[in-house]
């Protein structure tokens, strides 16, 4: 799983019982609902997250988004990075 959206948009919950099981393999998530991360957090017993960003996220993301919304207001499902 891959989320480059804000915290509170995942559900963290759901989101640590998949990572637990064998629901995903990983997850690589940019931000969690308590930033920074509290050292109780569960998250950080786990082997199967990352998080973080690099100087071009922002570049990067908005420019995949925009592309996305022009696509998508054209009326076209070819959508950039679209997981099925």
């Amino acid at each position: 799983m891959v989320s480059i959206a804000r915290g509170g948009c995942v559900d963290e919950p759901a989101l640590l019982d998949a990572l637990r099981g064998k629901g995903i393999a990983g997850a690589a998530i940019d931000h969690f609902w308590d930033e920074p991360l509290p050292p109780e957090s569960p998250f950080w017993d786990l082997d199967k997250h990352t998080g973080g960003d690099t100087r071009k996220y922002e570049d990067r993301a908005t420019g995949i988004v925009a592309e996305n919304l022009e696509r998508l207001w054209a009326g076209r499902d070819d959508l950039e990075n679209r997981i099925v």
